[in-house]
């Protein structure tokens, strides 16, 4: 149900501000959802510290960056990882690995 309502819209960056709890930013599709998801990040109670909160909206979140090339991919808010070249390379690097002939390195039995 959360996944469904993230893909709904652009998604914006929001500052949410608390007294007891400080600052953060959060990717969020509104609002109300930034606040739920800060509330959670903290661990505290829903119920008693969302009516402290106040909210900033920052502009539009940012495109995922690639861990190991850089190169921007996918939709704004999207979990920074790896992107689907590198993924390819990484599958490709693996299977290369895997083909090649293995030696036992038990004692006794190495050639």
């Amino acid at each position: 149900m959360r996944r469904q309502e993230q893909s709904q819209g652009p998604v914006m960056r929001y500052e949410v501000y608390h007294p007891q709890y400080g600052r953060t930013e959060i990717n969020s599709v509104s609002a109300e959802s930034a606040v739920w998801a800060a509330v959670k990040r903290w661990g505290a109670d829903w119920k008693t510290e969302a009516c402290n909160c106040t909210v900033k909206k920052l502009g539009t979140a940012a495109k995922p960056r690639c861990r190991r090339c850089g190169k921007e991919f996918g939709r704004p808010g999207d979990y920074t990882a790896i992107c689907p070249d590198c993924e390819r390379d990484n599958e490709l690097y693996r299977r290369e690995c895997a083909s090649r002939t293995k030696t036992d390195r038990r004692a006794g039995m190495r050639e």
